[in-house]
């Protein structure tokens, strides 16, 4: 799996949905916000592999800082709760 591609939601990009237009990592957090339940799990999944994903590179590394994208600065709320469990 490609972390920063899923995260960046390069992956959202790529899936249509059934009126034949794309699904941006935008219109869903836009219905995430709107309470929209498919959406907020697409979110509750993601902020899991993120978390995942962190912790590991967090035990192998050790890094003094992480620096996340500006997707995750504007669905904080959507991510931070679930990826810090």
């Amino acid at each position: 799996m490609d972390f920063e591609a899923f995260f960046q939601g390069v992956q959202g990009l790529q899936v249509y949905n059934s009126y034949k237009t794309f699904i941006t990592a935008k219109c869903v957090a836009e219905a995430a916000f709107k309470g929209e339940e498919a959406a907020i799990e697409v979110y509750r999944i993601t902020a899991q592999f993120l978390g995942h994903a962190l912790a590991i590179f967090i035990d192998m590394l050790n890094p003094e800082l992480i620096i996340l994208g500006s997707i995750y600065d504007r669905t904080r709320e959507l991510i931070q709760p679930v990826m810090m469990r």
